[in-house]
């Protein structure tokens, strides 16, 4: 019990000082939400880390201290949510090497639903072309393989469709089939006045920037107009 104690305590420390880095980006609306986050006596810590590293990602660009963070979460816990987060965020920094978010992502696919299969082997894809070790064969193999999973995942049309290119043929038959995925468009504006308790939270991210199934209306009328 001490040990959990002293293991929490240092947790609390190293969210106090995210909320400290916060502060000084002058980002008052985020800097108020995590402080909301920290006094949450009913929320897990494992939460608290996950909503305060998206805080940082999406709110300051700043992958790599959400990396290392989700880093050390693992080393006690594979939590799922951590491990998606974490390889996605790996394409911006990359200074966990080898991937390890990756890597036991790959290690329990065989157990993942169908969704989370796709998932998997859509950040395997991305990762490996954005770090230059894959061929764009290979990268367009895998994206396939992602869909043979399942056909929710909508980022795997898109970057499949950029592959072939979005004016192509085969490009616009993959961009009317991700626009026909996508469950939610939402205007930037409306967005903006959303509590970020909705937004800074995992499902929410995992929806928007990874799965890709929802988009702002000026990325819809994009695909819309490449399909005309």
């Amino acid at each position: 019990m001490a040990v959990q104690k002293e293991e929490a305590a240092k947790e609390q420390k190293a969210l106090d000082a995210k909320k400290k880095e916060l502060e000084k980006k002058e980002d008052e609306q985020a800097y108020l939400y995590q402080e909301k986050i920290l006094n949450d006596k009913k929320m897990m810590q494992e939460e608290k880390i996950i909503r305060i590293a998206i805080v940082l990602a999406d709110r300051l660009q700043d992958y790599e201290t959400p990396v290392k963070m989700l880093y050390d979460l693992i080393q006690k816990n594979d939590c799922l949510e951590a491990l998606v987060l974490g390889c996605y965020w790996e394409r911006f920094c990359s200074i966990i090497c080898p991937n390890i978010f990756l890597q036991k992502l790959l290690e329990r696919l065989n157990v993942l639903n169908s969704e989370m299969k796709a998932v998997v082997k859509y950040l395997e894809a991305d990762y490996l072309w954005v770090e230059n070790e894959i061929s764009e064969e290979k990268y367009r193999e895998l994206l396939e393989k992602a869909i043979s999973y399942s056909d929710r995942c909508v980022s795997c049309y898109i970057d499949l469709a950029r592959v072939y290119g979005v004016t192509s043929e085969r490009g616009k038959q993959l961009i009317k089939v991700a626009v026909t995925k996508i469950d939610e468009v939402y205007d930037v504006n409306d967005e903006l006045k959303m509590d970020l308790y909705d937004t800074m939270c995992y499902s929410y991210y995992y929806k928007k920037y990874i799965k890709g199934a929802c988009c702002d209306t000026c990325e819809m009328d994009y695909y819309k107009q490449l399909l005309q």
